[in-house]
């Protein structure tokens, strides 16, 4: 007898292999194609972000902070729900505040817009709102994106946590406090704004209008922020010339 292999079951072996191979050629494909579409998981792709808009913006409404005849803005769009948003609050906003805002350089204006996704944003953003009635807008700015994970609760107890009146602050948020954060809102999608923080840095015309110079979407490193304010800063100077 012949101790060679059976031919057969070579073939069933071979037949075998190359369906298996062709199952994972096909399954390697998917997932590359997959990946190319739709982005690794951890790094998601990035959006475009808004064009600088050619008509200035106005700030009619916007809560501010700092000098009010400083020539450059700082104009930030945010949602207290919004993680990139805490970061950007907790550790670039302090730095700008401390070089550009408290010497008189920069003026700090904000706006609300609380993304869909985020179902305590808008809450928030009309008890910071009613905050500021009372002149307490930024310590309740600086409240929320302390306490970010307990926003629910934050949103309730705010009046007692910053010692508002708490009758005028419940006013406030029966009535106009909705319609400044729908303002803000439409202002932001008349912009074309998708995604949060946006901070628009410019210079202020001749109408007290922000003339945007440079857009920066969500919570990049301080010395971004710093290399497009300090030129603003100098094209502020130049126009005065």
């Amino acid at each position: 007898m012949s101790s060679g292999a059976n031919p057969d079951k070579i073939r069933r072996a071979l037949d075998i292999a190359g369906s298996v191979a062709t199952i994972v050629t096909c399954v390697v494909l998917v997932i590359a194609m997959a990946m190319r579409y739709f982005g690794p998981a951890t790094r998601p792709q990035a959006r475009p972000g808004p064009k600088l808009p050619k008509a200035p913006i106005s700030l009619d409404g916007a809560r501010t902070r700092g000098n009010p005849s400083a020539k450059v803005v700082l104009l930030e769009y945010t949602d207290f729900q919004c993680p990139y948003c805490a970061r950007f609050a907790r550790e670039t906003l302090p730095t700008l505040i401390d070089r550009y805002v408290e010497s008189g350089k920069v003026l700090l204006a904000y706006r609300s817009f609380p993304l869909p996704i985020h179902h305590f944003a808008k809450d928030a953003a009309m008890a910071a709102f009613c905050a500021g009635q009372q002149g307490k807008f930024w310590e309740a700015h600086e409240a929320f994106f302390a306490d970010q994970a307990n926003i629910k609760d934050m949103v309730d107890s705010l009046s007692t946590r910053l010692v508002l009146a708490k009758p005028t602050f419940s006013a406030c948020q029966a009535n106009e406090a909705s319609k400044q954060v729908d303002a803000d809102v439409a202002g932001a999608q008349a912009l074309q704004l998708t995604s949060t923080p946006t901070l628009f840095i410019g210079t202020l015309d001749s109408t007290n209008m922000l003339a945007a110079k440079q857009v920066l979407i969500g919570a990049r490193p301080v010395g971004e922020f710093e290399r497009a304010i300090d030129t603003a800063l100098q094209q502020s100077m130049s126009l005065r010339h």
